[in-house]
């Protein structure tokens, strides 16, 4: 119910091995939400969160969990939610989960450290990136990144230096970057559009060279 946003009754979960076809145990699900009806009928992201939440609540403290594309079916809100459940279960198990995905909610939650980008290398191999931003690893899937970081300047030299330091982060970051030189100066910057970003909760960076710091000679 938490992961897919929806109030569910109940939940019965059947294991069968009713087609022999398929090799080990299959399973079954039995959802009742106001009326009952099986997987048959259900989302395919029902399922996949069923099978996910089963899964993980049966490993063992201090199990290795890998997940491939576990947001596949499941709308933002509910990849979030998802995610929320396996941090939850990190901390509460002491579990190591390994994550394949292309989910900018999923990449959007976590530091740093915790995502690392496979490329290729030009030379029919496979390099890691051992760290990455999340703009850094959507660039690489071919999606600009949409949430703009603002940098507010005093004047067109600071901007110039702006850009200038950006041509050494990767191309994602550098296509997040917006700079922007504020009507009115440092005064401005710090009387009225420094807090106003504060107060609006806006991810703006201010760059004051400290010009008008008084100094002891």
């Amino acid at each position: 119910s938490k992961i897919l946003g929806r109030t569910y009754e109940s939940a019965r979960l059947i294991r069968h091995s009713l087609y022999p076809g398929n090799r080990g145990q299959d399973w079954s699900v039995v959802f009742r939400r106001g009326a009952e009806y099986s997987e048959a009928f259900a989302g395919s992201g029902e399922i996949a969160a069923v099978r996910a939440v089963v899964d993980i609540l049966g490993a063992k403290d201090y199990s290795l969990i890998l997940l491939d594309e576990p947001e596949t079916s499941l709308h933002p809100g509910a990849q979030r939610a998802l995610l929320h459940f396996l941090l939850e279960q990190i901390k509460l198990k002491k579990h190591q989960i390994v994550i394949s995905t292309h989910s900018s909610e999923f990449l959007a939650g976590l530091p740093h450290e915790a995502i690392k980008v496979f490329e290729d290398n030009g030379q029919m191999q496979s390099r890691i990136l051992p760290r990455s931003s999340p703009s850094a690893a959507l660039k690489r899937l071919g999606k600009t990144p949409e949430n703009k970081r603002r940098v507010l300047v005093e004047d067109q030299l600071a901007e110039l230096l702006v850009r200038q330091a950006a041509k050494g982060l990767d191309a994602g970051d550098a296509a997040v970057l917006e700079v922007k030189v504020a009507p009115g100066g440092a005064e401005s910057i710090l009387k009225y559009l420094g807090p106003a970003a504060m107060v609006s909760g806006d991810e703006v960076f201010v760059l004051l060279d400290g010009d008008k710091q008084k100094m002891k000679v």
